[in-house]
């Protein structure tokens, strides 16, 4: 895929975004599916009773009406909010002491370590699942390809946030590369920052506007979170996995612009969940986390 502009992001005709379509129990999933001109693992079932069923699929906003239109009222669907493809508890969650990536200059846990320092030696984890349409690439390669883009996306739309919010003065300082002219910023289409009447001004989306301002969007642009973190393929690369401190992987130089500023991260899963490419974003939490712990303490013994 390509790089995505503002032009892009405003456009009904062409963008596919994510649809939640709910259709009547006497529809059919197939007929459902074929109306928007998609083949049945284009869509994911995501619940069915006796009353109705729904599913996910990415169609344009013009076909997502004409489509449901032409059902005469049994037939309903909404694109998917951004804020919504975020999973409960997630953004507690990385904002949280207990999950939020420790900053350390050494690159592996050592037996000098005390426990403190072995209770937080696991890798943190975004999990992003891709759009029906996407999912089950045949190679890892062509995967990898789509999460150069949206990686790239996210950063570009952090850059021109940044510049965005410098004065007149400060801009003179800096020349615009011409290939973000068109790119729209995360505060520009992420939807509760992207809202500016004067009566929008609230808590929750003040809450936002800081955590853009002191992470992506900041001068420093999370730039050593995005040049440490590490991209695994999933299982049948219906998804990935976005590991922000590998094991293996290089120590942070410095804490601002690194996944330790929980700011990067709260900022970088705001950003996934814009993006047309993404169903959902999630943050991991290993459920045997005191049984590794103490498997590795045991082995420093």
């Amino acid at each position: 895929g390509k790089s995505l502009t503002r032009t892009t992001y405003n456009d009904d005709v062409t963008l596919p975004i994510p649809f939640l379509v709910c259709g009547e129990e006497h529809l059919d999933f197939n007929d459902i599916v074929a109306s928007f001109n998609k083949l049945e693992e284009e869509a994911l079932l995501v619940s069915s009773s006796d009353d109705e069923f729904c599913l996910v699929l990415s169609t344009t906003s013009v076909q997502g009406r004409e489509v449901i239109d032409s059902f005469g009222g049994s037939l309903k669907g909404v694109p998917l909010p951004d804020f919504t493809k975020i999973q409960p508890g997630t953004i507690d969650e990385v904002l949280s002491k207990g999950w939020s990536v420790p900053f350390s200059q050494e690159q592996v846990v050592t037996k000098k370590s005390n426990a403190t320092e072995m209770i937080n030696h696991w890798e943190r984890i975004i999990i992003v699942d891709f759009t029906p349409e996407l999912s089950g690439m045949n190679e890892e390669a062509d995967l990898l390809k789509v999460v150069n883009v949206i990686t790239n996306d996210i950063q570009d739309m952090g850059e021109v946030g940044w510049y965005q919010k410098i004065d007149e003065e400060e801009k003179q300082q800096y020349s615009v590369d011409e290939s973000t002219i068109d790119i729209p910023s995360l505060s520009d289409v992420f939807s509760l920052t992207a809202i500016t009447t004067a009566t929008s001004d609230n808590q929750r989306i003040r809450f936002w506007r800081e955590v853009f301002k002191n992470g992506i969007e900041s001068k420093h642009v999370c730039s050593t979170m995005f040049s440490t973190l590490f991209v695994k393929a999933r299982s049948g690369n219906y998804s990935f996995q976005l590991v922000l401190n590998p094991m293996d992987g290089p120590p942070a130089e410095e804490y601002e612009s690194s996944a330790s500023n929980p700011n990067c991260v709260a900022s970088l899963v705001a950003a996934l969940s814009v993006h047309p490419y993404v169903l959902s974003v999630k943050a991991n939490f290993p459920t045997y986390h005191g049984w590794n712990v103490a498997q590795l303490m045991d082995s420093f013994k």
